[in-house]
């Protein structure tokens, strides 16, 4: 199954915040739930996803993608102050989970 992170998930979504970031926010919009936790940055195999206290698996293909998201999303600050590397900014994308 497919899950999309949108920009409005990145814009609400907390960094660093495992029940409020932007992968978080499309798991309980997919899943129609507000119960979803994520953790995954580089120093994880894979990343770990759950709704509802239940485990989910990122699609082999798409782990580095998602890591490299959260990893990306954590890092980065909204501030209008500050110029970024647009290749630093967080983008809206999908993967898939297995099911």
């Amino acid at each position: 199954m497919k899950i999309k992170v949108t920009r409005a998930d990145i814009q609400q979504g907390e960094a660093g915040n495992s029940q409020e970031c932007a992968i978080a926010l499309a798991l309980q919009r997919h899943f129609k739930t507000n119960c979803a936790y994520v953790d995954g940055g580089f120093d994880l195999n894979e990343p770990v996803l759950k709704v509802d206290d239940e485990p989910l698996k990122v699609c082999k293909k798409d782990i580095y993608k998602v890591r490299k998201f959260i990893d990306l999303f954590d890092d980065y600050i909204f501030s209008e102050d500050v110029v970024i590397d647009r290749d630093c900014i967080p983008q809206p994308f999908e993967f898939e989970l297995n099911q």
